[in-house]
């Protein structure tokens, strides 16, 4: 595969868009103060680390320099535990790096600490349906997943290194003891969110043409029904390009391919009135979260069988929906 260049504005977008939607919360500058403002990532490049103890990721960029590059998140919350981490990496060129995986070593500690777990990242197609008009010109094709089973809370430092390139990248998140975003294995929380029963598709959504098939169903009543559900909440409109917006197109698509099954598909705004300047809506405040996208999966007896922050490729859903709500 090869780079695909960027220009620098898309760059600078890109790390606006990933950190609004699900960006690291370390080394980052809010840009507003309103709640669901979007926050610009600032990520501190390979080679400005000093050398540290050896075998350290410090010691690992100092001994191994490569030009600079940058570590943009695609996600932000990280709790003890098996945790989802996606992102990009970009190259001193402003090239997206476009390889099939990446080396992911991980350091409990700042750069200093030495490395004591490693994993791969694979190099996910997101597999959106072509171009609609929720989507910007801006577009990000593919996305580095990795899970990391991260044991204590804390600050852990991870050193990114793409397959096959000479490039370096490092980061660093912060985990916690738990969150307030609902886990796998808790119960859904029964939102009442708003249908086509209750009002006009164009005003309980912002995508174009509206998404009618995921607005039939409330939370609430799939709880009381006892039935498989996807919720997702996302903006297509508000979102600032594809990195977010194609969140629901990809959910939809998935939907089509279980049509025959009895697993309903639901779409939630996450504007107050679908307007950002208002914050985030109350369906995004009960279920505690501090970014958006999220999509959960939920089965009939109301557990929370899976969850991605952010950016979901389309077969990580269908994988998921396959084997939690169908099997």
């Amino acid at each position: 595969m090869s780079p695909r260049r960027v220009p620098l504005a898309a760059l600078l977008a890109c790390a606006v868009i990933l950190a609004a939607c699900g960006g690291s919360d370390t080394g980052s500058q809010a840009a507003g103060t309103d709640e669901g403002a979007a926050v610009v990532e600032t990520v501190e490049p390979a080679g400005t680390v000093a050398s540290g103890p050896e075998g350290s990721i410090a010691a690992l960029l100092a001994d191994d320099p490569a030009p600079d590059s940058a570590l943009i998140w695609g996600t932000s919350q990280y709790t003890v535990g098996e945790n989802r981490l996606s992102f990009l990496v970009v190259d001193a060129n402003g090239e997206l790096v476009d390889v099939p995986s990446a080396e992911v070593r991980v350091a409990a500690g700042g750069p200093d600490a030495i490395p004591d777990l490693d994993a791969t990242a694979q190099n996910l197609q997101v597999g959106a349906p072509q171009a609609t008009s929720n989507q910007d010109d801006f577009d990000v094709p593919f996305v580095y997943v990795a899970n990391l089973q991260l044991d204590e809370p804390g600050t852990y430092t991870l050193l990114v290194e793409p397959e096959g390139k000479e490039i370096q990248a490092y980061g660093q998140i912060e985990v916690a003891a738990q969150s307030d975003v609902p886990a796998v294995g808790s119960p859904a929380v029964p939102s009442d969110n708003p249908t086509v029963e209750d009002d006009f598709p164009a005003k309980i959504t912002t995508a174009t043409p509206p998404d009618v098939d995921m607005l039939q169903y409330s939370v609430k009543d799939s709880l009381e029904a006892g039935v498989s559900f996807v919720v997702t909440f996302a903006t297509p409109k508000f979102c600032v390009s594809r990195v977010c917006g194609p969140v629901v197109d990809i959910v939809d698509a998935v939907r089509k391919k279980f049509q025959d099954s009895d697993v309903r598909f639901i779409h939630i705004e996450v504007f107050e009135a679908n307007d950002p300047e208002r914050g985030y809506n109350q369906w995004m405040q009960e279920w505690h979260l501090p970014t958006e996208p999220w999509t959960f999966l939920v089965d009939g007896t109301g557990t929370i069988r899976d969850r991605f922050e952010g950016l979901i490729t389309a077969g990580e859903l269908e994988q998921a929906v396959q084997e939690e709500l169908v099997s």
